[in-house]
């Protein structure tokens, strides 16, 4: 029982690292054809439905954005916040690894690639994952012991394999996949040479520099009609797609202070009920919307987050946690990740460092319908405005701040600092000169834009 108490307490990490694994076993390198991004640009495909098709089979938005969604707030938990140009590459890539996954699984079932009951318990028994070779239960003087994982593998208790039967039975044909890829690979012995020559022959080289400046050259200077001939006679030299300018007014979605405050109202509500008695880690596995605390059961971690040191955590958090004495539950703490109630339960000093044992609530400070409403009315109104009075008279009277994109082209998909955000190249596209946009609606913002010149 003591193994397999050992194997629920770790589920969480093994899982995540076997997550990991299995993930990265999914790229081909780089992205390949047969996804259907173009279509979906240019309107031909619908952008609330499909975020790129691939031979036909539609990626949806939904998958992509809960993607993103849960990749940012992992680094929001590490306390890194990323710029315009780290949040463009990091969509860039979950959309090169979501056309991998699908042409993979579509190369799987082409192949009529299956795994059965029996491989999967073989490759348990005979492959185990790497992370399962580290649990204390299954090592004999720190060496993984197989007779020891092998009886625990023959006398499963509960569901406490079955995660792993599950990353087993979905890896398994990714396998199957890249083994039959490999073993479709012929390398000849001039292919062996060669590579073997540009490994270990080493050359002699000697160059002789020539310097320009040692030759008179006579000067150049073309006259408009070279300069025109030239151009005429190579057009491709000069070819640039048309682009257009947009000037925009943007509503940011944000959460307001009446957010703010309702969220610090729940948190006075869970300390009321610690003060009464309740358990901190089942109000914690019932409220915590940190992702930390997830379990792949379901179950939740109670809002542990063993021990720390200071600098680990943000300044708010940090020194609330290590004013506190053991026993101690303080909060509401308000950081950039929300508000906290924190439960202190321990301290120490290791390696002369000062640590703290807690677990934490949080609460995320969400903009609730009602500001979202509010935003919403703001741009509705200035949209309003612009009818009555003109977009530039429309900003003066609202206060509003106009600002300008830079220069798209019919493919911009990608816009600083909004990100993904197909919508304004297709409305320079299809509008004329002067023309002003209702209001469009991205995942940060409301926004309404005007075509201000077409180069």
């Amino acid at each position: 029982m003591g193994m397999m108490n050992t194997m629920r307490t770790r589920m969480h990490v093994i899982l995540w690292i076997l997550l990991i694994l299995f993930i990265g076993s999914m790229t081909v390198g780089g992205l390949v054809g047969g996804a259907d991004i173009v279509n979906q640009l240019f309107g031909r495909v619908d952008a609330s439905k499909a975020i790129a098709v691939v031979n036909g089979e539609a990626i949806s938005p939904d998958l992509f954005y809960h993607q993103l969604e849960h990749n940012l707030e992992q680094t929001r938990i590490q306390g890194i916040e990323l710029d315009d140009r780290a949040l463009n590459f990091e969509r860039d890539r979950i959309i090169n690894q979501l056309i991998e996954t699908s042409l993979i699984n579509q190369e799987i079932e082409k192949r009529d690639i299956k795994v059965t009951d029996q491989e999967i318990y073989f490759e348990l028994v005979n492959n185990p994952p790497q992370e399962l070779r580290t649990i204390p239960d299954f090592l004999t003087n720190d060496v993984f012991d197989e007779a020891k994982y092998k009886l625990a593998l023959q006398n499963p208790q509960g569901d406490e394999w079955r995660p792993i039967e599950n990353y087993v039975r979905q890896s398994l044909p990714r396998q199957k996949l890249f083994n039959q890829i490999r073993a479709g690979v012929h390398i000849s012995e001039s292919d062996v040479r060669n590579e073997y020559i540009l490994q270990n022959v080493e050359y002699t080289v000697s160059a002789l520099v020539i310097r320009t400046s040692r030759f008179n050259q006579p000067e150049f200077n073309p006259t408009e009609d070279d300069m025109e001939n030239y151009f005429f006679l190579n057009p491709d030299e000069f070819h640039q797609d048309q682009q257009r300018v947009l000037s925009y007014v943007e509503w940011v979605k944000s959460p307001s202070d009446e957010d703010t405050l309702l969220a610090k109202e729940t948190a006075q509500d869970i300390l009321s009920r610690l003060k009464a008695g309740d358990d901190f880690a089942e109000l914690a596995n019932e409220f915590s919307e940190d992702p930390g605390n997830s379990t792949p059961e379901g179950t939740g971690r109670g809002g542990n987050l063993g021990w720390f040191g200071k600098g680990q955590m943000v300044a708010p958090f940090e020194e609330a946690a290590f004013s506190a004495q053991p026993g101690d539950i303080v909060g509401p703490v308000e950081t950039d990740f929300g508000i906290h109630v924190i439960q202190v339960k321990d301290r120490r000093i290791e390696n002369e460092e000062e640590q703290v044992l807690a677990s934490h609530i949080l609460l995320k400070i969400d903009m609730g319908p009602t500001t979202r409403e509010k935003i919403k009315n703001a741009a509705t109104q200035f949209s309003f405005d612009v009818e009555d009075y003109g977009f530039d008279q429309a900003v003066e009277r609202n206060s509003n701040e106009l600002r300008k994109m830079q220069p798209l082209t019919e493919q911009s998909m990608f816009i600083p600092p909004f990100g993904y955000f197909p919508e304004p190249a297709k409305f320079a596209f299809a509008n004329k000169l002067g023309s002003v946009s209702d209001v469009i609606e991205s995942d940060q913002s409301f926004t309404v834009l005007r075509l201000d010149s077409i180069l």
